[in-house]
Parts: C-alpha cells; structure tokens; sequence
C-alpha cells in the first residue's frame, strides 16, 4: 500500500525540514509531493528519492493541491501542512485501519494547547469543521469519486472536500492524536481568520 502525501509550501521555509522528517520517519511506502510556489527550498530539504519537488508558482494552497494530487499514484493520499509534525508510527496505524474505509481522520495537537477532532457526525460537520485536515486521509477510490478540491473557496477548501468525501462515504474516527498542529502568526488561520470563515459559510451554503 503506497501513500502519496502533498505539501503545499510558499515562502515559508522555518519549519519544513522538520514536518517533512516527520514523513519521511514513517516505515511505509510513501511518496512526499511538494508543491513550492514561492522562493526554492530545495536545498532545505533532504536527498531522498521518496520526494518529489516542484518549484513553480501556482493559483494558491488549493491549486497547489489539486496539481500535487493530478500526479498522485498511491492507494492512499493525504493533504501535509509544511509547519505540521505526523506522529512516529501514524501512517503504519492508517495503514492497518483504513481497510474497510474509503477516508479515515482523527484528532490533532496544538502547540498552544489542547485539541481538535471529533466523532464523524454530518449535521455537525455542516455547522463547523470537525475533521482537522492535518489527520486526514483517503484512498485512490475516494479520490476518483470526489474528484479535485474546489478552488473556488480557497481558504476553506479542505473544509469543502471533507464535505463531499463525506456525502460519499462514513469515515473512520481514530481517536487519538494523529499530528501536531504548530500555532503561529505566519499561517493562513492566523492571518486571515475572517476571511476564511466567510468562505466556509459560502461551502455550507453551496453544498446544502
């Protein structure tokens, strides 16, 4: 079973080395995509046949996406934040529990504290984003059904994905924490929090 895992990255290159370790710790098959629209960090980043990197500009975090998962050949794929840290062991636990799941999520750390993640329930996740994206995965067959993400909403495009996976198929809940979440001023979350509400608001509004 191979992972194909796509890291979106622009000008933003303090914790990259450490959150792509975090993947290339695991002891499965994996491929590491990444997607850089910004300043090269190729010489951030380790001699490892495992990655494959582009340096080109693109329409934003969604674009980026969308171009990482049109090369994607694995059984399994899954959206890697370039500040984010995977748990030792994570993508093996994935391995051994999506088998009869078509996507699979749990719960995420926060270096400021506490956590997010909660039980798979679609009246709620059409209310507020239950499924932190840094513990999300979803297989090759989910991918073909769902297609590419939806560029549209750019800042809420994981929100809107989880969504459609979700109309598809019941995911499996893994209770336990899957990633860290590194909490900064320089992410999207933080930066532009109004924003990005706005655009979830419009994904509700559109996918009811």
């Amino acid at each position: 079973m191979k992972f194909n895992i796509i890291m979106p990255t622009y000008n933003r290159p303090k914790y990259i080395r450490e959150a792509v370790d975090s993947i290339l710790s695991q002891y499965v098959d994996l491929e590491l995509i990444i997607r850089d629209g910004g300043e090269s960090i190729k010489h951030l980043l380790p001699e490892d046949d495992r990655i494959k990197y582009f340096n080109e500009k693109d329409g934003g975090i969604t674009d980026a996406m969308n171009k990482g998962l049109k090369i994607a050949t694995g059984d399994i794929i899954s959206w890697a934040n370039d500040d984010d840290m995977l748990v030792p062991g994570i993508l093996k636990r994935v391995e051994e529990e999506i088998k009869d799941y078509e996507w699979l999520y749990g719960k995420i750390s926060l270096t400021s504290g506490g956590e997010l993640g909660e039980p798979w329930n679609f009246e709620r996740m059409m209310k507020v984003n239950i499924v932190p994206q840094p513990s999300v995965y979803w297989t090759r067959k989910a991918f073909e059904s769902a297609g590419l993400m939806d560029e549209e909403n750019d800042l809420a495009s994981d929100y809107a994905y989880w969504i459609e996976l979700g109309k598809r198929y019941t995911p499996k809940f893994l209770n336990e924490i899957m990633a860290t979440y590194r909490v900064h001023e320089d992410q999207i979350t933080s930066k532009t929090p109004t924003e990005q509400l706005s655009q979830a608001d419009r994904v509700r509004n559109k996918l009811k």
